[in-house]
């Protein structure tokens, strides 16, 4: 039992929880409840974000050494050897699954199958493309429906929303992860522009966030519950957030708030939901 806790733990099981929350709003908000096709979707993009997730700390093992000590690939509660072999049974639930549902996608999630291989390999050293490419992998769960049933359109918004959301969320992760990164060798824009500048580019990810998730409820597209509810538990908390991150903020305190502003995606998915 111990060691299933640590190999979920290794997978990082909260974000696994959270793509899998994505795939069940993507299904429901197309209304499409076709079960196979739901269970199958739920088993691809949970093992995929768990493959994104150890392949991740297989490439940063050096840096988690100084960053991310208790990690359990770092502090040796798991091999190297049990980590791959995690990675190619992770990748055939990732892609067995994905050629039932059709050509198209698996297709679909092939591409960001690749695209995951290629971030981790060599993007990810090359600081704005390895974020672009994170955000892209991160909110593709969104359209997941739309790519089985051919309904995109309402997923759409869900989709830029979140990208932009990811990103923002990457560039503070940069700022978090600065020493580690300089031992890598990692050209992210915090050690290449400074954090300074670093923090300038966040506020405005923040502020054209924040007007993106105003703009549908300004222009009439959602109703009110989605204008109120995006206000008052999204828009506000990352508003706060955003005022308390400066330079020299303490590591510590830049995690809290990494982990904290993973909670407004959430009022997101409600506020459309009954918006829309």
């Amino acid at each position: 039992m111990k060691k299933i806790l640590i190999y979920l733990k290794f997978a990082r099981i909260l974000n696994c929880i959270l793509a899998g929350i994505i795939v069940l709003f993507s299904f429901a908000y197309v209304h499409y409840m076709n079960l196979r096709a739901i269970l199958l979707s739920l088993l691809i993009f949970v093992a995929g974000t768990a493959f994104a997730n150890i392949s991740n700390d297989l490439r940063d093992f050096k840096i988690d050494l100084v960053v991310h000590p208790e990690r359990p690939l770092v502090s040796g509660e798991i091999t190297h050897k049990e980590a791959f072999a995690l990675l190619i049974l992770l990748s055939a639930l990732v892609l067995i699954p994905a050629a039932f549902l059709g050509e198209r996608v698996f297709l679909f999630i092939l591409s960001l199958y690749i695209l995951t291989l290629i971030y981790n390999l060599f993007l990810k050293k090359h600081h704005f493309w390895g974020n672009l490419a994170v955000a892209l992998i991160s909110s593709a769960t969104f359209l997941i429906a739309g790519v089985i049933t051919g309904r995109y359109k309402p997923l759409i918004f869900p989709f830029i929303l979140s990208f932009f959301f990811q990103l923002y969320r990457e560039i503070l992760k940069d700022l978090h992860d600065m020493e580690g990164d300089k031992i890598g060798g990692y050209r992210t824009i915090p050690l290449i522009k400074g954090e300074k500048l670093t923090i300038i580019l966040s506020q405005i990810l923040l502020g054209s966030l924040i007007i993106l998730t105003l703009l549908p409820g300004f222009l009439g597209i959602y109703g009110k519950p989605y204008l109120w509810i995006t206000i008052v538990f999204v828009d506000i908390p990352l508003i706060l957030v955003g005022l308390r991150i400066k330079e020299g903020l303490e590591r510590r305190k830049l995690k809290k708030y990494l982990d904290f502003i993973k909670i407004p995606i959430m009022f997101v998915l409600i506020a459309i939901y009954l918006g829309g």
